[in-house]
């Protein structure tokens, strides 16, 4: 089977993408891009949530949303350190805080990519690309 846009090329399945975000604009908004360029797409509001999903699921990607309802999103970033498990899963941190410090933060915490809401589907693009997801032209266009 030849490689698709959004596909695995060892599975030949979709990408799963893990959304953890609180609200619900954003996180419709993301998931519709990542569904757009193939993605098979779970989400979650909460970190307790993700931790609980993360025992039975290993997404390719996890956006991670800095500040949530029960927890910050650094909180997983700092446990991500730790675990085995999560530290092979590429995180991007996706919020609206643009401060140097915060940046700085997320990337020396192990964030692979940092996105700053709202997400420009171009950024998060070139962010996937980067991270070495295949994505083909015939689902996401030239960027």
């Amino acid at each position: 089977m030849p490689n698709r846009a959004g596909y695995n090329p060892l599975t030949q399945k979709p990408y799963l993408a893990l959304i953890i975000e609180d609200d619900i604009i954003a996180k419709n908004v993301l998931l519709m891009q990542l569904v757009s360029f193939g993605f098979k797409v779970v989400e979650v509001s909460t970190l307790s949530g993700a931790y609980d999903l993360l025992k039975s699921i290993t997404p390719d990607v996890i956006f991670l949303d800095r500040l949530l309802f029960d927890q910050s999103g650094m909180d997983l970033l700092k446990h991500r350190l730790e675990d085995a498990h999560l530290k092979k899963i590429r995180t991007i941190m996706t919020t609206g805080e643009k401060s140097m410090d915060s940046i700085t933060e997320a990337l020396k915490l192990g964030a692979d990519d940092y996105l700053i809401k709202p997400i420009d589907m171009k950024l998060l693009k070139d962010a996937l690309i980067k991270l070495g997801f295949q994505m083909g032209e015939n689902l996401i266009g030239k960027g």
